[in-house]
Protein backbone atom coordinates (compact mmCIF):
# COMPACT_ATOMS: atom_id res chain seq x y z
CA UNK A 1 0.00 0.00 0.00
CA UNK A 2 1.31 2.96 -1.22
CA UNK A 3 1.10 6.26 1.09
CA UNK A 4 1.51 8.53 -1.57
CA UNK A 5 0.28 7.21 -5.24
CA UNK A 6 2.52 8.65 -8.05
CA UNK A 7 -0.99 9.14 -9.94
CA UNK A 8 -2.37 11.43 -7.22
CA UNK A 9 0.74 13.72 -7.14
CA UNK A 10 2.50 15.67 -9.47
CA UNK A 11 5.44 17.73 -8.57
CA UNK A 12 8.50 20.05 -10.13
CA UNK A 13 11.76 20.68 -9.31
CA UNK A 14 14.07 23.68 -10.67
CA UNK A 15 17.42 22.97 -10.92
CA UNK A 16 19.95 25.94 -10.99
CA UNK A 17 23.66 25.69 -12.34
CA UNK A 18 25.87 25.03 -8.85
CA UNK A 19 27.21 29.17 -10.04
CA UNK A 20 23.66 30.39 -10.16
CA UNK A 21 22.64 28.64 -7.14
CA UNK A 22 25.53 29.91 -4.98
CA UNK A 23 25.04 33.59 -6.72
CA UNK A 24 21.45 33.73 -5.16
CA UNK A 25 22.27 32.06 -2.05
CA UNK A 26 25.09 35.09 -1.19
CA UNK A 27 22.31 37.81 -2.59
CA UNK A 28 19.75 36.85 -0.14
CA UNK A 29 21.51 36.90 2.58
CA UNK A 30 23.33 40.29 1.75
CA UNK A 31 19.37 41.35 1.44
CA UNK A 32 18.51 40.15 4.53
CA UNK A 33 21.09 42.27 5.86
CA UNK A 34 19.78 45.33 4.14
CA UNK A 35 16.39 44.80 5.57
CA UNK A 36 17.55 44.71 9.31
CA UNK A 37 18.16 41.50 9.86
CA UNK A 38 21.44 42.88 12.03
CA UNK A 39 18.70 45.12 13.85
CA UNK A 40 16.23 41.99 14.49
CA UNK A 41 18.61 40.22 16.17
CA UNK A 42 20.28 42.97 18.60
CA UNK A 43 16.28 43.36 19.54
CA UNK A 44 15.80 39.98 20.53
CA UNK A 45 19.33 39.53 22.26
CA UNK A 46 18.38 42.53 24.45
CA UNK A 47 15.34 41.11 25.21
CA UNK A 48 16.89 37.80 26.65
CA UNK A 49 16.46 35.39 24.23
CA UNK A 50 20.24 33.71 24.32
CA UNK A 51 21.70 30.20 23.01
CA UNK A 52 19.33 28.70 25.39
CA UNK A 53 16.36 28.65 22.93
CA UNK A 54 17.03 26.05 19.82
CA UNK A 55 15.76 28.86 17.59
CA UNK A 56 18.41 30.80 18.12
CA UNK A 57 20.60 28.16 16.82
CA UNK A 58 18.96 29.18 13.31
CA UNK A 59 20.61 29.76 10.12
CA UNK A 60 21.14 33.90 10.55
CA UNK A 61 20.17 34.62 14.10
CA UNK A 62 23.38 32.58 15.60
CA UNK A 63 26.00 34.11 13.58
CA UNK A 64 24.46 37.39 13.62
CA UNK A 65 24.21 37.02 17.65
CA UNK A 66 28.00 35.93 17.25
CA UNK A 67 28.61 39.06 15.94
CA UNK A 68 26.54 40.97 18.12
CA UNK A 69 29.00 39.63 21.53
CA UNK A 70 32.49 40.68 20.12
CA UNK A 71 32.72 36.84 18.33
CA UNK A 72 32.32 37.75 14.93
CA UNK A 73 33.19 40.48 12.67
CA UNK A 74 30.34 41.64 10.96
CA UNK A 75 31.64 40.24 7.31
CA UNK A 76 32.90 36.67 8.85
CA UNK A 77 28.88 37.02 10.27
CA UNK A 78 27.44 37.52 7.11
CA UNK A 79 29.81 34.64 5.35
CA UNK A 80 28.96 31.89 7.85
CA UNK A 81 25.47 32.53 7.46
CA UNK A 82 25.98 32.30 3.56
CA UNK A 83 27.99 29.24 3.90
CA UNK A 84 25.26 27.17 6.37
CA UNK A 85 22.60 28.10 4.26
CA UNK A 86 24.32 26.76 1.08
CA UNK A 87 25.18 23.92 3.11
CA UNK A 88 21.41 23.36 4.14
CA UNK A 89 20.02 23.96 0.47
CA UNK A 90 22.55 21.36 -0.85
CA UNK A 91 20.88 18.92 2.08
CA UNK A 92 17.52 20.17 0.76
CA UNK A 93 18.05 19.40 -2.46
CA UNK A 94 19.62 15.95 -2.35
CA UNK A 95 16.21 14.97 -0.61
CA UNK A 96 14.03 16.18 -3.17
CA UNK A 97 16.42 14.56 -5.98
CA UNK A 98 15.64 11.12 -4.46
CA UNK A 99 11.88 11.50 -4.96
CA UNK A 100 11.18 9.97 -7.88
CA UNK A 101 7.70 11.79 -8.28
CA UNK A 102 9.83 15.01 -8.73
CA UNK A 103 10.11 16.06 -12.52
CA UNK A 104 13.27 18.35 -12.92
CA UNK A 105 13.65 21.42 -14.68
CA UNK A 106 17.12 22.81 -15.85
CA UNK A 107 16.68 26.74 -15.60
CA UNK A 108 19.05 29.43 -16.44
CA UNK A 109 20.24 32.51 -14.34
CA UNK A 110 16.62 33.47 -14.49
CA UNK A 111 15.73 30.83 -11.80
CA UNK A 112 12.50 29.21 -12.15
CA UNK A 113 10.91 32.08 -14.27
CA UNK A 114 13.05 30.70 -17.16
CA UNK A 115 11.25 27.29 -16.63
CA UNK A 116 7.94 28.61 -15.70
CA UNK A 117 6.12 27.63 -18.69
CA UNK A 118 6.94 24.43 -18.68
CA UNK A 119 6.58 23.89 -15.33
CA UNK A 120 3.16 24.84 -15.85
CA UNK A 121 2.56 23.00 -18.85
CA UNK A 122 3.56 20.17 -16.85
CA UNK A 123 1.68 20.51 -13.94
CA UNK A 124 -1.25 21.18 -15.61
CA UNK A 125 -1.25 17.93 -17.62
CA UNK A 126 -2.12 16.12 -14.74
CA UNK A 127 -5.28 18.66 -13.59
CA UNK A 128 -8.07 16.68 -15.75
CA UNK A 129 -11.25 14.66 -14.22
CA UNK A 130 -9.50 11.80 -11.94
CA UNK A 131 -11.05 8.61 -10.10
CA UNK A 132 -11.91 9.41 -6.75
CA UNK A 133 -10.21 7.05 -4.60
CA UNK A 134 -11.75 6.07 -1.16
CA UNK A 135 -9.47 6.42 2.07
CA UNK A 136 -9.91 4.17 5.33
CA UNK A 137 -10.33 6.42 8.32
CA UNK A 138 -9.81 4.21 11.85
CA UNK A 139 -11.65 6.61 14.01
CA UNK A 140 -11.56 5.95 17.88
CA UNK A 141 -15.10 5.32 19.00
CA UNK A 142 -16.70 4.52 22.71
CA UNK A 143 -14.07 2.25 23.52
CA UNK A 144 -13.88 0.52 20.18
CA UNK A 145 -12.28 1.38 16.98
CA UNK A 146 -14.77 2.68 14.18
CA UNK A 147 -14.23 2.22 10.53
CA UNK A 148 -15.30 4.64 8.16
CA UNK A 149 -14.63 5.22 4.34
CA UNK A 150 -14.32 8.93 3.34
CA UNK A 151 -13.14 10.17 0.06
CA UNK A 152 -11.00 13.04 0.44
CA UNK A 153 -11.67 14.55 -2.88
CA UNK A 154 -15.49 15.01 -1.42
CA UNK A 155 -16.79 18.72 -0.77
CA UNK A 156 -18.35 18.13 2.61
CA UNK A 157 -16.67 19.31 5.48
CA UNK A 158 -15.05 16.43 7.33
CA UNK A 159 -16.20 15.64 10.95
CA UNK A 160 -14.11 16.21 13.73
CA UNK A 161 -13.30 12.94 14.54
CA UNK A 162 -12.34 12.71 10.50
CA UNK A 163 -10.04 15.38 10.87
CA UNK A 164 -8.54 13.92 14.54
CA UNK A 165 -7.51 10.74 12.52
CA UNK A 166 -6.42 12.10 9.21
CA UNK A 167 -4.13 14.33 11.19
CA UNK A 168 -2.56 11.45 13.20
CA UNK A 169 -0.67 9.46 11.53
CA UNK A 170 -0.92 6.28 13.95
CA UNK A 171 -4.46 5.56 12.95
CA UNK A 172 -3.87 3.79 9.83
CA UNK A 173 -4.62 6.60 7.09
CA UNK A 174 -4.35 5.24 3.76
CA UNK A 175 -6.09 4.14 0.44
CA UNK A 176 -8.08 0.99 0.39
CA UNK A 177 -7.08 -1.96 -1.14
Amino acid sequence: MERYPADRVRAAGVRLAPEAFRARIGARVLSMVERGLLDEVRGLVERGFGGWLTSTQAIGYAEFAAHLRGRLTLDEAVERTVSRTRQLARRQVAWFRRDPRIRWFEAGEGGALDVLEDVRAYLAEGTGPRERTPRVLEVPGHGERLRDVVDLDDERPLAPEEVAALCDRRTGVGPTE
